[in-house]
Protein backbone atom coordinates (compact mmCIF):
# COMPACT_ATOMS: atom_id res chain seq x y z
CA UNK A 1 0.00 0.00 0.00
CA UNK A 2 1.13 3.54 -0.86
CA UNK A 3 -0.14 6.67 0.86
CA UNK A 4 -1.81 8.92 -1.70
CA UNK A 5 -3.57 12.31 -1.48
CA UNK A 6 -6.80 10.71 -0.26
CA UNK A 7 -5.41 7.80 1.71
CA UNK A 8 -3.69 4.50 1.06
CA UNK A 9 -3.60 3.28 -2.54
CA UNK A 10 -2.79 -0.20 -3.73
CA UNK A 11 0.62 -0.36 -5.40
CA UNK A 12 -0.96 -2.09 -8.39
CA UNK A 13 -3.04 1.02 -9.05
CA UNK A 14 -0.32 3.62 -8.50
CA UNK A 15 1.20 3.22 -11.96
CA UNK A 16 -2.21 3.36 -13.64
CA UNK A 17 -3.58 6.27 -11.62
CA UNK A 18 -0.51 8.52 -11.31
CA UNK A 19 2.33 7.45 -13.55
CA UNK A 20 0.48 6.52 -16.78
CA UNK A 21 -1.19 9.95 -17.25
CA UNK A 22 2.15 11.72 -16.77
CA UNK A 23 3.84 9.41 -19.27
CA UNK A 24 1.12 9.72 -21.94
CA UNK A 25 0.83 13.48 -21.44
CA UNK A 26 4.55 14.04 -21.95
CA UNK A 27 4.61 11.74 -24.98
CA UNK A 28 1.82 13.75 -26.61
CA UNK A 29 3.54 17.01 -25.66
CA UNK A 30 6.80 15.79 -27.21
CA UNK A 31 5.01 14.92 -30.44
CA UNK A 32 3.42 18.38 -30.59
CA UNK A 33 6.79 19.97 -29.86
CA UNK A 34 8.15 18.29 -33.00
CA UNK A 35 5.22 19.71 -34.97
CA UNK A 36 5.94 23.17 -33.53
CA UNK A 37 9.58 22.91 -34.56
CA UNK A 38 8.48 22.08 -38.10
CA UNK A 39 6.09 25.04 -38.11
CA UNK A 40 8.82 27.31 -36.74
CA UNK A 41 11.20 26.31 -39.54
CA UNK A 42 8.47 27.12 -42.07
CA UNK A 43 7.84 30.45 -40.36
CA UNK A 44 11.48 31.49 -40.71
CA UNK A 45 10.99 31.88 -44.47
CA UNK A 46 7.93 34.17 -43.99
CA UNK A 47 9.02 36.18 -40.95
CA UNK A 48 10.16 39.17 -43.05
CA UNK A 49 6.52 40.12 -43.58
CA UNK A 50 5.85 40.39 -39.82
CA UNK A 51 6.79 43.09 -37.36
CA UNK A 52 9.61 42.64 -34.88
CA UNK A 53 7.07 42.25 -32.08
CA UNK A 54 5.48 39.24 -33.78
CA UNK A 55 8.87 37.73 -34.54
CA UNK A 56 9.98 38.24 -30.94
CA UNK A 57 6.79 36.64 -29.64
CA UNK A 58 7.28 33.59 -31.85
CA UNK A 59 10.92 33.26 -30.75
CA UNK A 60 9.89 33.53 -27.09
CA UNK A 61 7.15 30.92 -27.49
CA UNK A 62 9.39 28.37 -29.17
CA UNK A 63 12.05 28.96 -26.50
CA UNK A 64 9.59 28.38 -23.65
CA UNK A 65 8.29 25.28 -25.42
CA UNK A 66 11.85 23.95 -25.69
CA UNK A 67 12.42 24.65 -22.00
CA UNK A 68 9.13 22.96 -21.16
CA UNK A 69 10.22 19.92 -23.15
CA UNK A 70 13.49 19.78 -21.20
CA UNK A 71 11.50 19.70 -17.97
CA UNK A 72 9.32 16.93 -19.42
CA UNK A 73 12.37 14.80 -20.24
CA UNK A 74 13.76 15.33 -16.75
CA UNK A 75 10.39 14.38 -15.22
CA UNK A 76 10.30 11.10 -17.13
CA UNK A 77 13.90 10.40 -16.13
CA UNK A 78 13.11 11.07 -12.47
CA UNK A 79 10.02 8.84 -12.42
CA UNK A 80 11.13 6.07 -14.77
CA UNK A 81 14.86 5.69 -14.11
CA UNK A 82 15.88 7.40 -10.91
CA UNK A 83 12.85 6.14 -8.94
CA UNK A 84 12.29 2.86 -10.73
CA UNK A 85 10.30 0.63 -8.40
CA UNK A 86 9.85 3.42 -5.86
CA UNK A 87 6.06 3.65 -5.80
CA UNK A 88 5.77 6.39 -3.13
CA UNK A 89 7.67 8.76 -5.46
CA UNK A 90 4.91 8.46 -8.07
CA UNK A 91 2.24 10.04 -5.90
CA UNK A 92 4.36 13.05 -4.88
CA UNK A 93 3.82 16.34 -6.75
CA UNK A 94 7.15 16.62 -8.55
CA UNK A 95 8.42 20.20 -8.84
CA UNK A 96 9.40 19.92 -12.52
CA UNK A 97 5.90 18.82 -13.46
CA UNK A 98 4.29 21.63 -11.47
CA UNK A 99 6.56 24.33 -12.93
CA UNK A 100 6.06 23.04 -16.46
CA UNK A 101 2.31 22.74 -16.02
CA UNK A 102 1.71 26.00 -14.15
CA UNK A 103 4.39 28.58 -14.95
CA UNK A 104 5.39 27.73 -18.52
CA UNK A 105 1.84 27.04 -19.68
CA UNK A 106 0.71 30.34 -18.13
CA UNK A 107 3.43 32.29 -19.96
CA UNK A 108 2.54 30.68 -23.29
CA UNK A 109 -1.22 31.01 -22.86
CA UNK A 110 -1.10 34.69 -21.87
CA UNK A 111 1.17 35.53 -24.83
CA UNK A 112 -1.03 33.74 -27.37
CA UNK A 113 -4.23 35.15 -25.92
CA UNK A 114 -2.81 38.68 -26.01
CA UNK A 115 -2.00 38.21 -29.70
CA UNK A 116 -5.62 37.35 -30.51
CA UNK A 117 -6.96 39.99 -28.11
CA UNK A 118 -4.98 42.65 -29.97
CA UNK A 119 -6.48 41.39 -33.23
CA UNK A 120 -9.91 41.77 -31.64
CA UNK A 121 -9.06 45.34 -30.65
CA UNK A 122 -7.82 46.13 -34.17
CA UNK A 123 -11.03 44.92 -35.80
CA UNK A 124 -13.47 46.32 -33.21
CA UNK A 125 -11.60 49.52 -32.22
CA UNK A 126 -12.84 48.94 -28.66
CA UNK A 127 -10.37 49.62 -25.87
CA UNK A 128 -12.96 48.53 -23.31
CA UNK A 129 -13.21 45.04 -24.79
CA UNK A 130 -9.43 44.88 -25.08
CA UNK A 131 -8.99 45.81 -21.42
CA UNK A 132 -11.61 43.32 -20.22
CA UNK A 133 -10.19 40.37 -22.15
CA UNK A 134 -6.61 41.30 -21.22
CA UNK A 135 -7.54 41.48 -17.53
CA UNK A 136 -9.18 38.05 -17.69
CA UNK A 137 -6.15 36.61 -19.48
CA UNK A 138 -3.66 37.92 -16.92
CA UNK A 139 -5.85 36.80 -14.01
CA UNK A 140 -6.01 33.26 -15.41
CA UNK A 141 -2.24 33.19 -15.87
CA UNK A 142 -1.66 34.49 -12.33
CA UNK A 143 -3.95 31.83 -10.87
CA UNK A 144 -2.03 29.12 -12.69
CA UNK A 145 1.32 30.42 -11.45
CA UNK A 146 0.08 30.72 -7.85
CA UNK A 147 -1.37 27.23 -7.88
CA UNK A 148 1.87 25.77 -9.28
CA UNK A 149 4.16 27.62 -6.87
CA UNK A 150 2.16 26.68 -3.80
CA UNK A 151 2.13 23.06 -4.93
CA UNK A 152 5.93 22.72 -4.74
CA UNK A 153 6.28 24.33 -1.31
CA UNK A 154 7.12 22.00 1.58
CA UNK A 155 4.03 23.18 3.42
CA UNK A 156 1.08 24.01 1.21
CA UNK A 157 -0.51 27.28 2.47
CA UNK A 158 -3.81 26.39 0.79
CA UNK A 159 -6.13 23.53 1.53
CA UNK A 160 -7.03 20.95 -1.09
CA UNK A 161 -10.40 22.57 -1.75
CA UNK A 162 -8.80 25.97 -2.34
CA UNK A 163 -6.26 24.49 -4.77
CA UNK A 164 -9.04 22.75 -6.69
CA UNK A 165 -11.02 26.00 -6.81
CA UNK A 166 -8.00 27.87 -8.20
CA UNK A 167 -7.59 25.22 -10.89
CA UNK A 168 -11.28 25.49 -11.85
CA UNK A 169 -11.10 29.28 -12.00
CA UNK A 170 -7.97 29.17 -14.16
CA UNK A 171 -9.51 26.79 -16.69
CA UNK A 172 -12.88 28.57 -16.75
CA UNK A 173 -11.35 31.99 -17.42
CA UNK A 174 -9.16 30.53 -20.16
CA UNK A 175 -12.24 29.04 -21.82
CA UNK A 176 -14.06 32.38 -21.60
CA UNK A 177 -11.20 34.37 -23.14
CA UNK A 178 -10.68 31.94 -26.01
CA UNK A 179 -14.38 31.68 -26.81
CA UNK A 180 -14.71 35.49 -26.70
CA UNK A 181 -11.80 35.89 -29.11
CA UNK A 182 -13.25 33.37 -31.54
CA UNK A 183 -16.78 34.79 -31.31
CA UNK A 184 -15.80 38.43 -31.83
CA UNK A 185 -13.51 37.62 -34.76
CA UNK A 186 -16.21 35.46 -36.35
CA UNK A 187 -18.87 38.16 -35.95
CA UNK A 188 -16.87 41.02 -37.43
CA UNK A 189 -15.27 39.05 -40.26
CA UNK A 190 -18.63 37.73 -41.43
CA UNK A 191 -19.96 41.30 -41.62
CA UNK A 192 -17.60 42.11 -44.50
CA UNK A 193 -19.49 40.36 -47.27
CA UNK A 194 -19.15 41.49 -50.87
CA UNK A 195 -20.45 40.41 -54.25
CA UNK A 196 -16.97 39.62 -55.57
CA UNK A 197 -16.15 35.94 -55.63
CA UNK A 198 -12.46 36.41 -55.00
CA UNK A 199 -13.02 38.68 -52.00
CA UNK A 200 -15.60 36.27 -50.59
CA UNK A 201 -13.13 33.38 -50.86
CA UNK A 202 -10.45 35.39 -49.08
CA UNK A 203 -12.80 36.40 -46.26
CA UNK A 204 -14.05 32.85 -45.76
CA UNK A 205 -10.54 31.48 -45.59
CA UNK A 206 -9.56 34.21 -43.11
CA UNK A 207 -12.59 33.36 -40.98
CA UNK A 208 -11.54 29.73 -40.81
CA UNK A 209 -7.94 30.62 -40.00
CA UNK A 210 -8.83 33.18 -37.32
CA UNK A 211 -11.46 31.27 -35.37
CA UNK A 212 -10.16 27.71 -35.51
CA UNK A 213 -7.15 28.41 -33.26
CA UNK A 214 -8.85 30.08 -30.24
CA UNK A 215 -11.88 27.83 -30.59
CA UNK A 216 -9.70 24.70 -30.56
CA UNK A 217 -7.89 25.91 -27.44
CA UNK A 218 -11.22 26.64 -25.75
CA UNK A 219 -12.45 23.12 -26.47
CA UNK A 220 -9.24 21.58 -25.12
CA UNK A 221 -9.39 23.72 -21.96
CA UNK A 222 -13.02 22.73 -21.46
CA UNK A 223 -12.12 19.06 -21.90
CA UNK A 224 -9.30 19.49 -19.37
CA UNK A 225 -11.72 20.98 -16.84
CA UNK A 226 -14.27 18.20 -17.35
CA UNK A 227 -11.67 15.44 -17.02
CA UNK A 228 -10.22 17.09 -13.92
CA UNK A 229 -13.69 17.30 -12.37
CA UNK A 230 -14.61 13.69 -13.07
CA UNK A 231 -11.31 11.87 -12.41
CA UNK A 232 -9.71 13.71 -9.48
CA UNK A 233 -7.69 12.65 -7.41
CA UNK A 234 -6.31 10.60 -10.27
CA UNK A 235 -4.04 12.38 -12.74
CA UNK A 236 -5.84 11.57 -15.99
CA UNK A 237 -6.36 15.27 -16.67
CA UNK A 238 -2.59 15.56 -17.20
CA UNK A 239 -2.98 13.84 -20.58
CA UNK A 240 -4.71 17.03 -21.76
CA UNK A 241 -3.06 19.57 -19.45
CA UNK A 242 0.60 18.77 -20.14
CA UNK A 243 0.40 19.30 -23.97
CA UNK A 244 -1.69 22.47 -23.56
CA UNK A 245 1.32 24.79 -23.86
CA UNK A 246 2.37 23.10 -27.10
CA UNK A 247 -1.19 23.43 -28.42
CA UNK A 248 -1.15 27.17 -27.66
CA UNK A 249 2.12 27.57 -29.57
CA UNK A 250 0.82 25.57 -32.50
CA UNK A 251 -2.32 27.72 -32.56
CA UNK A 252 -0.20 30.81 -33.25
CA UNK A 253 2.32 29.27 -35.65
CA UNK A 254 -0.26 27.58 -37.87
CA UNK A 255 -2.25 30.77 -38.65
CA UNK A 256 0.95 32.73 -39.31
CA UNK A 257 2.19 30.14 -41.79
CA UNK A 258 -1.26 29.74 -43.34
CA UNK A 259 -1.50 33.50 -43.83
CA UNK A 260 1.86 33.66 -45.55
CA UNK A 261 1.19 30.66 -47.77
CA UNK A 262 -2.24 32.08 -48.63
CA UNK A 263 -0.67 35.34 -49.74
CA UNK A 264 1.89 33.50 -51.86
CA UNK A 265 -0.66 31.15 -53.43
CA UNK A 266 -3.09 33.93 -54.42
CA UNK A 267 -0.49 36.37 -55.70
CA UNK A 268 -1.43 37.48 -59.22
CA UNK A 269 -4.69 35.51 -59.39
CA UNK A 270 -7.43 37.39 -61.22
CA UNK A 271 -10.35 35.02 -60.66
CA UNK A 272 -10.71 32.81 -57.61
CA UNK A 273 -12.64 29.58 -57.85
CA UNK A 274 -14.46 28.77 -54.62
CA UNK A 275 -14.85 25.07 -55.41
CA UNK A 276 -11.68 24.38 -53.45
CA UNK A 277 -13.27 25.87 -50.33
CA UNK A 278 -16.75 24.42 -50.85
CA UNK A 279 -16.65 21.82 -48.11
CA UNK A 280 -14.98 24.03 -45.51
CA UNK A 281 -17.23 27.02 -46.28
CA UNK A 282 -20.54 25.14 -46.21
CA UNK A 283 -20.92 25.67 -42.48
CA UNK A 284 -19.71 29.28 -42.68
CA UNK A 285 -22.42 30.20 -45.19
CA UNK A 286 -25.13 29.04 -42.80
CA UNK A 287 -23.99 31.52 -40.13
CA UNK A 288 -23.31 34.50 -42.42
CA UNK A 289 -24.40 37.74 -40.77
CA UNK A 290 -25.94 40.77 -42.48
CA UNK A 291 -26.64 38.89 -45.68
CA UNK A 292 -27.37 41.35 -48.46
CA UNK A 293 -27.95 39.88 -51.85
CA UNK A 294 -26.01 41.63 -54.61
CA UNK A 295 -28.14 43.84 -56.85
CA UNK A 296 -28.14 42.91 -60.53
CA UNK A 297 -28.52 45.87 -62.83
CA UNK A 298 -29.71 45.59 -66.39
CA UNK A 299 -29.05 48.28 -68.99
CA UNK A 300 -31.23 48.62 -72.08
CA UNK A 301 -30.01 50.80 -74.93
CA UNK A 302 -32.60 51.85 -77.52
CA UNK A 303 -32.18 54.01 -80.61
CA UNK A 304 -35.15 55.01 -82.75
CA UNK A 305 -34.66 56.56 -86.19
CA UNK A 306 -37.45 58.56 -87.86
CA UNK A 307 -37.26 59.39 -91.57
CA UNK A 308 -39.64 61.86 -93.18
CA UNK A 309 -39.86 61.65 -96.97
CA UNK A 310 -41.27 64.45 -99.17
CA UNK A 311 -44.21 63.07 -101.27
CA UNK A 312 -43.02 65.13 -104.23
CA UNK A 313 -39.61 63.43 -104.21
CA UNK A 314 -40.73 60.70 -106.66
CA UNK A 315 -42.12 63.27 -109.16
CA UNK A 316 -38.92 65.29 -109.01
CA UNK A 317 -36.83 62.18 -109.61
CA UNK A 318 -39.06 61.28 -112.63
CA UNK A 319 -38.69 64.72 -114.12
CA UNK A 320 -34.93 64.51 -113.63
CA UNK A 321 -34.85 61.20 -115.49
CA UNK A 322 -36.92 62.55 -118.43
CA UNK A 323 -34.89 65.69 -118.65
CA UNK A 324 -31.52 64.05 -118.28
CA UNK A 325 -30.34 65.09 -121.74
CA UNK A 326 -31.49 68.67 -121.23
CA UNK A 327 -29.68 69.08 -117.93
CA UNK A 328 -26.56 67.17 -118.97
CA UNK A 329 -24.40 70.28 -118.64
CA UNK A 330 -25.68 71.19 -115.13
CA UNK A 331 -24.09 70.20 -111.84
CA UNK A 332 -26.05 67.08 -110.83
CA UNK A 333 -24.13 66.72 -107.56
CA UNK A 334 -25.35 70.00 -106.11
CA UNK A 335 -28.94 69.32 -107.22
CA UNK A 336 -28.96 65.86 -105.58
CA UNK A 337 -27.56 67.27 -102.36
CA UNK A 338 -30.19 70.01 -102.28
CA UNK A 339 -33.00 67.52 -102.95
CA UNK A 340 -31.88 65.23 -100.09
CA UNK A 341 -31.39 68.15 -97.75
CA UNK A 342 -34.87 69.56 -98.41
CA UNK A 343 -36.87 66.41 -99.18
CA UNK A 344 -35.59 63.88 -96.62
CA UNK A 345 -35.30 64.72 -92.94
CA UNK A 346 -33.71 62.10 -90.66
CA UNK A 347 -34.28 62.26 -86.89
CA UNK A 348 -33.00 59.84 -84.25
CA UNK A 349 -33.87 59.39 -80.58
CA UNK A 350 -31.44 57.74 -78.13
CA UNK A 351 -32.58 56.42 -74.73
CA UNK A 352 -30.71 54.56 -71.95
CA UNK A 353 -32.84 52.63 -69.42
CA UNK A 354 -31.35 51.27 -66.18
CA UNK A 355 -33.42 48.79 -64.17
CA UNK A 356 -32.68 46.48 -61.23
CA UNK A 357 -33.25 42.75 -61.51
CA UNK A 358 -34.41 40.77 -58.48
CA UNK A 359 -35.22 37.07 -58.34
CA UNK A 360 -38.94 36.50 -58.00
CA UNK A 361 -40.54 33.58 -56.23
CA UNK A 362 -41.44 31.80 -59.47
CA UNK A 363 -37.90 31.95 -60.79
CA UNK A 364 -38.52 34.86 -63.19
CA UNK A 365 -36.83 38.23 -63.03
CA UNK A 366 -38.78 41.10 -61.49
CA UNK A 367 -37.71 44.34 -63.15
CA UNK A 368 -37.76 47.63 -61.30
CA UNK A 369 -36.90 50.66 -63.41
CA UNK A 370 -34.36 52.96 -61.79
CA UNK A 371 -33.67 55.70 -64.34
CA UNK A 372 -34.25 56.60 -67.96
CA UNK A 373 -31.76 58.82 -69.74
CA UNK A 374 -32.81 60.27 -73.08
Amino acid sequence: MVEGPLGDVDTNLVARMYYAPVLFGHILATFLFGVNCNQFVCYLSYRRNDSWLTQGMVAMLISVCALQECFAIYTLWFLSVQNFGNYPALVVEFWATMISLGVFTAIISVSVQQYFIWRVKAITQSWLLFGLLSLCSFVAGALGVINACTGVLPKDPFSLDVAIGLAYANLAIDVFVNVANAGVLLYYLLKYRTAFQRTQSVIRRLVIICIESPLLIALISLADMIIFKTTFPENWYLIVALPLGQVYTLSILAPLNARASLRAAWNGVTDMDANELERSNRLIRQFTLNTQEPVRVGVTVEQHAHVEVDPFAARIKGERKRGKARFANMDSTSVGSDIKAHDEHEMSDFSLTIHALSDAANGEDDERKIAVVA
